[in-house]
């Protein structure tokens, strides 16, 4: 999937764990927001809706609402565990997603880490809940493991493989 970006993004190799510093300082950004919703998009892939609620400026989605930030995955697995570990929903069953994550829904994110070497992601919820993106290290995709859109208009593209990117996508 592409995105609109006003310029080409700045791309960040990743050859030691050192090298996502910075990715991590943006990720832990994350940290305090409310979760908004998660929604199911193309095939397995799952938006977390996060932070202020606004309304979509689309108007086939009149009335609905979207987070200020977002979090999509794209090429990768991914898996829902409540707070004894047993997993609610994964990649495997996208269909379930919506109830799966509705006792998670007005909880906040507690923590955010990047997991090295394959760029997953590691979101920690206020309710005991996790969300946990698995990476890839093969470099052969075009689809990035996941995408975040922060509240000031900033991308980030994790992957595909050991880099990253950041952008502007406003």
């Amino acid at each position: 999937m592409t995105y609109p970006l006003r310029q080409a993004p700045t791309e960040y190799p990743v050859t030691v764990e050192e090298d996502l510093a910075g990715l991590r300082i943006h990720v832990h950004r994350l940290v305090g927001l409310p979760i908004v919703r998660a929604d199911r998009h193309y095939g397995d892939e799952v938006c977390l809706e996060l932070g202020e609620k606004r309304p979509y400026d689309s108007q086939l989605l009149a009335g609905e609402l979207q987070g200020t930030w977002q979090i999509t995955t794209q090429a990768s697995d991914w898996t829902l565990q409540d707070a004894e570990g047993a997993v609610r929903c994964t990649s495997e069953d996208p269909m379930r997603i919506e109830p799966a994550f509705e006792p998670a829904s007005g909880s906040s994110i507690t923590d955010a880490l990047v997991t090295y070497p394959h760029l997953g992601l590691l979101i920690k919820f206020s309710n005991g809940w996790s969300f946990v993106v698995a990476g890839s290290q093969a470099d052969g995709d075009d689809l990035h493991n996941w995408v975040m859109f922060d509240d000031g208009g900033g991308i980030i593209l994790a992957g595909p493989g050991q880099k990253w990117f950041f952008g502007r996508a406003d």
